[in-house]
């Protein structure tokens, strides 16, 4: 009666007893699982409070949100951890839903980041996992008995336990892509329902909007891929003398290393300034990169490009504009420039033959970046950056 929304869409949700569970309560992004012992330790109120919360992390999609950043960032899991607990506590009215002590909310972190509670709530996960990742030593040290238990990584378990409220059919073994493909279509419809009873919270459509459009800076993600994916090498040269001991011990020389492939995407669909933004990151990856070499495609490679300087972007020439084909200049960066390189694959992902280049990109899986503008890229990637538009 509370809040109608979250009632409903908790009916719709497959809870499961897990009496192995180490946590009163945690989500794998679809499912719900309770550890009785450990959950009826809570008051009614709590464990109220409790279920609603892991219905947060749900709707919000923390799980898929949080594996994308871990991918790209390595930042410790407590981190993600909290900063989802951050933003699925905040939506809970304390009004008339109980928090369990010690748990994490905006204000917990607020001083520690030096904004104010109002500040933190307007941030994304993403963007909260940016900032409190800049402080993942204390982090760990001063956190490192946190126990809400929601997105710990506690595995789900592979018989599940007595089923305590069945969901929608189908939900039960759904993951992957169907499992965030089904959590945004039942958010969608309960949201729906909710708004057409007048029933809709506020906090609602804050929440979607989060949803629909996360807040990452795309650019910061690609460029730490790139920089993690080609690595670092020192060397150790007399000729630059350290700056704090000049007189004991020898400079460093931070070096260039390896070569990345861009294959930009110049088929029609990629509109000028699109495609001035991919080049930007070109630009930006000749800085980092000892070469850089771009490789032009459409339905076929429209030319090849090798920049050893930031300046030799210019001479990129774009011709072609025709369909989006990939495999040919997927077949090219492998026989031509395999070996070590990594691989930035700049495109909208509306791609006509991803079946038959299926083989190659998994064969290469490991070096590939994907950055996309529209559609989501193979889930065997690794590595995807959504470009906001």
């Amino acid at each position: 009666m509370r809040e109608p929304l979250a009632g409903l869409l908790l009916k719709r949700t497959w809870v499961y007893e897990d009496a192995s569970a180490p946590v009163p309560a945690y989500t794998d992004g679809l499912r719900i699982y309770i550890n009785p012992q450990l959950f009826f330790n809570y008051d009614p109120d709590e464990r109220t409070a409790i279920m609603l919360h892991e219905l947060m992390h749900i709707m919000l999609k923390h799980v898929p949100r949080g594996e994308a950043v871990k991918r790209v960032r390595n930042v410790p899991h407590i981190v993600v951890n909290i900063a989802a607990d951050v933003k699925a506590n905040q939506y809970i009215d304390t009004r008339w839903f109980k928090l369990p002590k010690d748990v994490i909310t905006a204000w917990t972190v607020a001083g520690l980041l030096d904004k104010s509670v109002s500040e933190v709530e307007r941030l994304s996960f993403e963007e909260l996992v940016d900032l409190l990742s800049k402080y993942s030593q204390y982090i760990v040290q001063h956190f490192r008995l946190y126990q809400t238990g929601d997105l710990r990584e506690v595995p789900s378990p592979t018989s599940p336990g007595r089923v305590l409220n069945e969901g929608d059919p189908g939900d039960e073994g759904a993951s992957g892509e169907e499992l965030e493909r089904r959590v945004e279509r039942k958010v969608a419809e309960v949201v729906m329902t909710a708004r057409l009873a007048g029933a809709l919270p506020g906090w609602a459509e804050r929440a979607l909007k989060e949803i629909l459009k996360p807040k990452i800076n795309w650019r910061k993600v690609l460029r730490f891929a790139i920089s993690k994916g080609l690595g670092k090498k020192v060397r150790r040269t007399w000729s630059r003398p350290s700056k704090k001991v000049p007189e004991m011990f020898p400079g460093k020389d931070f070096l260039k290393l390896n070569k990345v492939l861009a294959l930009v995407d110049v088929s029609g669909s990629i509109d000028d300034k699109t495609l001035t933004r991919f080049l930007s990151e070109v630009y930006w990856a000749a800085k980092e990169a000892a070469e850089v070499i771009v490789i032009a495609w459409d339905a076929k490679v429209q030319g090849e490009f090798t920049i050893r300087r930031p300046s030799d972007v210019r001479r990129i020439k774009i011709t072609g504009r025709g369909g989006t084909l990939i495999r040919p200049a997927l077949e090219l960066a492998e026989k031509k420039y395999g070996g070590n390189s990594l691989w930035v694959i700049f495109s909208d992902w509306e791609v006509g033959d991803l079946t038959s280049a299926e083989p190659v990109l998994r064969r290469n899986a490991r070096r590939v970046i994907a950055v996309t503008t529209y559609r989501k890229p193979p889930s065997y990637l690794p590595i995807v950056i959504e470009v906001e538009q």
